[in-house]
C-alpha cells in the first residue's frame, strides 16, 4: 500500500481528528483540478509550519506537501514524492519554492495570518 501526495495531508488530518476531507474525484492527470479541489476545503494562509503547499510541476498544479520547521529554524517540505518512491522530508529549497502556486491551511487548524518567515518573505519577493 502506498500514498500519493494528496493522500499524505488527508491521512495527517484524519489521524489528528481534523476531519475527513478526502476526495476521490480528482483525476490522476495534469490538469488544474487539484488546486481547485484543495481551495474548496482549505483556506489560503501565508507559508508556515503545518500549511499545505501546492506546486505547479510542468504545466499544472499537480503536487502538494506539508510545511515543517527543521531544527535550524528553516522550513522543510514533507511530501510523498514519486521520484523517491516514499514520503520524504527535505529543505524547502529555491527549486521547490519557485514552483509554489498556493499555500493553504488544513481544516480545523488555526494559522497565524501574521506569520512571515524569512523563507516566505523570500518566496513572496521572488514571485513578484
Amino acid at each position: 500500500m502506498g500514498i500519493d501526495c494528496i493522500g499524505l495531508p488527508i491521512m495527517v488530518a484524519k489521524s489528528l481528528n481534523l476531519g475527513d476531507f478526502d476526495r476521490a474525484d480528482y483525476p490522476r492527470n495534469q490538469d488544474c483540478s487539484m488546486l481547485e479541489k484543495i481551495s474548496n476545503v482549505c483556506v489560503p494562509v501565508v507559508i508556515q509550519p503545518g500549511a499545505l503547499l501546492v506546486f505547479k510541476i510542468s504545466v499544472a498544479a499537480v503536487h502538494c506537501g506539508i510545511v515543517a520547521l527543521n531544527q535550524e529554524g528553516s522550513l522543510n517540505l514533507i511530501h510523498a514524492w514519486d521520484v523517491a518512491g516514499k514520503v520524504v522530508e527535505h529543505k524547502l529549497t529555491k527549486d521547490w519554492t519557485s514552483k509554489i502556486v498556493g499555500c493553504y491551511g488544513l481544516p480545523g487548524v488555526e494559522y497565524d495570518s501574521r506569520v512571515k518567515s524569512q523563507e516566505s518573505r523570500a518566496i513572496d519577493s521572488s514571485q513578484q
